[in-house]
């Protein structure tokens, strides 16, 4: 069996360092708090990945679910994961 050698590093070691920087990347990706309904406009980017920008122009076209409370944009959490697996598009099986 051939080994693959990468700056100096077995291709076994670089496979072990790519889990743990995915492992920590994956950690790293903050959970919501199960008892926290509602999201601010910079918790609604983080689970979207829409920018700030993006998610005031859906607000003002009322494409995202949204609410606003004495002036403050909020997003219900069951709401927005809701619209977000309802754009969710069935795989492609071919036979």
């Amino acid at each position: 069996m051939q080994q693959i050698i990468l700056n100096g590093i077995s291709f076994t070691e670089m496979m072990e360092q790519f889990r743990q920087v995915v492992k920590d990347e994956i950690t790293a990706i903050p959970s919501p708090d199960p008892k926290k309904k509602f999201l601010t406009i910079e918790e609604a980017t983080e689970m979207t990945g829409y920018s700030k920008s993006t998610i005031y122009r859906m607000t003002s076209e009322r494409t995202i679910p949204h609410l606003k409370n004495g002036g403050k944009l909020m997003f219900s959490y069951d709401d927005l994961s809701e619209w977000l697996m309802s754009g969710k598009k069935d795989p492609l099986f071919l036979t």
